[in-house]
């Protein structure tokens, strides 16, 4: 059961890292 927890603690920051990623690379575009 902790290892689940961790599983999708590290599946989450995944997904933050990924939207932050996306969110400053269409930041990005539009400031060219």
């Amino acid at each position: 059961m902790v290892r689940k927890g961790c599983n999708s603690l590290v599946r989450a920051e995944k997904i933050l890292t990924h939207i932050a990623w996306v969110g400053m690379a269409s930041y990005m575009e539009l400031l060219n």
